[in-house]
């Protein structure tokens, strides 16, 4: 996972020696984001946890999961960049934007029985149509991107 990492931001690097990589953690962002080589190669596995955050708790293998990137590219010029569209298509991964900018993101589980909710939509407008999805204090609803 780590060389994974490494590999991942070199690319990163190539299209656009700006790039910085964030911490994935709101309370962290203090500490300082991996913004040259030297300190991409510099981080250990333990570093790695502030910068990735992955999907699943007993990941080890693979690179599926949160990246925090500051650049001046936006998203699609980033996905096209030759080096990181390259990167991306010999390890066999896809780049997604994160839909909502405002808040550290959370996962929530969702246990359906029977097969009522076949496709993912269909649960997405299930969750977000019940009346328990209402956010009084917030100016909209947060985003709901299933997985």
């Amino acid at each position: 996972m780590l060389k994974l990492f490494k590999s991942y931001v070199k690319a990163l690097h190539e299209c656009n020696p700006s790039i910085a990589i964030l911490s994935v953690n709101a309370s962290k962002q203090n500490l300082p984001p991996l913004s040259n080589a030297a300190m991409v190669n510099a981080t250990d596995i333990n570093k790695l946890q502030i910068y990735f955050k992955s999907y699943y708790p007993n990941q080890k293998t693979n690179l599926s999961g949160y990246i925090n990137v500051l650049t001046v590219l936006d998203f699609a010029e980033l996905d096209i960049a030759p080096s990181v569209y390259e990167w991306l298509e010999s390890n066999r991964y896809t780049m997604r934007e994160c839909l909502s900018q405002d808040e550290e993101m959370i996962q929530i589980g969702a246990l359906c029985f029977g097969s009522e909710f076949i496709y993912r939509e269909d649960l997405k407008k299930a969750l977000e149509m019940d009346p328990a999805w209402k956010f009084p204090n917030l100016e909209k609803a947060p985003v709901i991107q299933l997985t």
